[in-house]
């Protein structure tokens, strides 16, 4: 069987510790990396403009990535020293509730885009989200509208987050984003 894939990258500059890492680089510093996020939208059918989804059907995840952008990511189990240090000094500091590692970043990110679209009316699409952190390492999640959400947003990023975020749900992002 046939299917259709479209896939939208976006960058961000984005700065992170990753709290047990093998690496202790990783596990013991704030270091940054200049990942690249992929959105791809699969369907075994065209819409009527003979496209999967329009792209202009994906800028809101455009605005998801640039909440990372230039932004510290941190694991809502770090020290409370470091959290407040961030946030008094700091004025992009997203915690998330699962460590912030490229994998987790894909899981909100996949989840995001599946909400978003699902509070469109968009439905009948599989969704992947890849986060490239490196030039050779790279992470996926995947997600249908078959699947059963064992998680939801808010499971993957702190309330903060999901507050910042949820002004992109207002109807200017419905009707799309502006720069």
């Amino acid at each position: 069987m046939e299917y259709m894939k479209i896939t939208k990258t976006y960058f961000s500059e984005t700065a992170h510790i990753v709290r047990k890492a093998y690496s202790e680089r990783c596990r013991f510093n704030v270091h940054g990396h200049s990942y690249s996020w992929n959105i791809s939208l699969e369907s075994r059918k065209l819409n009527e403009a003979g496209m999967v989804r329009d792209f202009g059907d994906l800028k809101a995840i455009k605005a998801f990535v640039d909440l990372f952008d230039h932004s510290l990511v941190l694991w809502q189990n770090e020290t409370n020293n470091i959290k407040e240090f961030m946030n008094d000094h700091f004025h992009r500091v997203i915690i998330m509730k699962k460590n912030p590692t490229a994998e987790n970043m894909a899981r909100a990110m996949v989840q995001f885009t599946k909400d978003f679209l699902d509070n469109k009316g968009i439905t009948g699409l599989k969704i992947t989200a890849g986060v490239r952190e490196t030039s050779t390492g790279y992470a996926e999640s995947m997600i249908s509208d078959n699947d059963d959400v064992f998680y939801s947003l808010t499971d993957e990023l702190s309330e903060d987050l999901s507050n910042l975020m949820s002004r992109y749900w207002d109807t200017k992002v419905l009707e799309g984003v502006k720069k």
